[in-house]
């Protein structure tokens, strides 16, 4: 009997053993009490859009920013907008679901043109990447494809949900801006269902988790488009390099 119930009390402590049972924990961890526990490594930290919305409201170039270019008359802004970052040859942007992607756009207008600016910032990805995926999609070298209007950056020129033909012109060439990560541009040609046309010049710079891209709609004058954008991008990129800091 003396040995059956030394046998019994062995197995009983080998089972606290096993439990944890005294080792403050399960599997003998020991965590001190009133601490939290310990998050997984793979969790992700939670997204604060409000965070998202205010980097990007610093990223837009000021109201009057572009006084000194053909004086535009007047600005409106669309926040968190449903904008995809691209487009080009209908390659979309990868990872831009609404809790890890905000838009904001700021809009002038004046007689000759009008620029959209779209602020980006991103949860899962940088700036630069969101570059490299417009370059590539312009680098499909398709000549022309078909989208609903609207995706990018808002034009009052249209309607939206107009499906729109856009020819691809080719990029535009100018020195990267001091500060920014990758840059890149491109022209196209705009035709509306009405048969309206008009150039349309574009431009991303990417820093750190922000993109800024930059629009401008004119006339049939590709020389004249790309010129202003040009004129625009040292502008753009001293707003992008501010707001990251």
């Amino acid at each position: 009997m003396r040995s059956m119930r030394s046998m019994v009390v062995a197995v009983v402590l080998v089972a606290m053993v096993l439990a944890g049972c005294g080792s403050g924990g399960s599997g003998g961890l020991v965590r001190a009490a009133g601490s939290p526990p310990t998050a997984s490594a793979s969790e992700p930290p939670p997204v604060d859009r409000a965070e998202m919305a205010a980097q990007a409201r610093k990223l837009l170039m000021a109201q009057e920013a572009l006084l000194d270019i053909a004086g535009p008359t007047r600005a409106q802004d669309t926040l968190d907008g449903d904008f995809v970052t691209s487009y080009y040859c209908n390659m979309y942007a990868s990872n831009e679901g609404r809790t890890g992607h905000v838009a904001h756009e700021r809009r002038w207008y004046t007689a000759h043109y009008s620029v959209a600016q779209v602020a980006h910032t991103y949860y899962r990805k940088s700036g630069a990447e969101a570059v490299r995926e417009a370059r590539a999609g312009v680098q499909r070298r398709c000549s022309e494809y078909a989208v609903t209007y609207g995706k990018t950056h808002t034009d009052d020129r249209a309607n939206p949900g107009d499906n729109v033909r856009y020819q691809l012109l080719g990029p535009v060439a100018f020195d990267k801006p001091g500060g920014v990560e990758d840059a890149f541009a491109a022209c196209e040609q705009e035709t509306q269902l009405s048969g309206k046309q008009w150039v349309v010049c574009g431009a991303y710079l990417g820093r750190k988790n922000l993109v800024s891209a930059v629009f401008v709609t004119a006339g049939l004058d590709e020389a004249a488009t790309k010129a202003t954008l040009l004129q625009i991008i040292p502008k753009a990129a001293t707003a992008l390099v501010a707001a990251s800091r």
